[in-house]
C-alpha cells in the first residue's frame, strides 16, 4: 500500500536536496525514479531506487542522501541506524557538501530532537567557506531554529 504525500513534504525534500547538488549535473535514472516515488508519498520504493542508484555509483553523495531521506521518512520521520549510515556515507563521499548534515539535522527535527539539529547545522555554518553559495541559506534557517528553541523554553 502506498501512502499518500497529501501536504507536498516529500515533494519539498526532494526539491530541497536537489538545491544542494550541482543542477549542472543530473541524477542517475535511478535517482530520477527514486525521486518520482519519493514525491508520491511511497518511501520504500523510493530506498529501494535509491539503493540501486548506489549500487550503479557507491560515490554518489546526492543518491545517498536521498536514501536517508527516504528510510527516515519509511520510519515516520524517525532517524534509524539505517539512515544514520547513508547520511555518513554522503558526508563521506561528499565532504565538502552541507546535504548530508541539513538533511541528519532535519531529521533529527523531525524526530524532536531540535537542539542536536541546531548542533549540527551551527556546525556547518561555523566550518562553511565565507563564500559557500549556501552559507545564507543555512544561517537563516539556524536562526529560524533558533527562534523556534527559544519560543519553546519560554513556555
Amino acid at each position: 500500500q502506498v501512502a499518500r504525500d497529501d501536504d507536498g513534504t516529500s515533494a519539498l525534500m526532494v526539491e530541497a536536496r536537489r538545491a544542494f547538488f550541482d543542477p549542472d549535473v543530473l541524477p542517475s535514472r535511478q535517482l530520477i525514479t527514486s525521486d518520482a516515488y519519493a514525491r508520491r508519498g511511497d518511501p520504500q520504493r523510493a530506498a529501494a531506487f535509491a539503493r540501486s542508484a548506489i549500487a550503479e555509483n557507491p560515490g554518489d553523495a546526492e543518491a545517498w542522501t536521498a536514501l536517508g531521506n527516504a528510510l527516515a521518512d519509511h520510519a515516520g520521520g524517525r532517524l534509524t541506524p539505517a539512515a544514520l549510515y547513508a547520511y555518513g556515507q554522503a558526508q563521506r563521499r561528499a565532504p565538502a557538501s552541507p546535504a548530508p548534515g541539513y538533511f541528519l539535522g532535519l531529521a533529527m527535527l523531525r524526530g524532536g530532537e531540535p537542539e542536536r539539529t541546531r548542533a549540527i547545522w551551527a556546525e556547518l555554518v561555523a566550518n562553511a567557506p565565507a563564500d559557500a553559495p549556501w552559507r545564507p541559506v543555512m544561517t537563516e534557517r539556524l536562526a529560524r531554529l533558533d527562534i523556534l528553541l527559544g519560543s519553546a523554553g519560554s513556555r
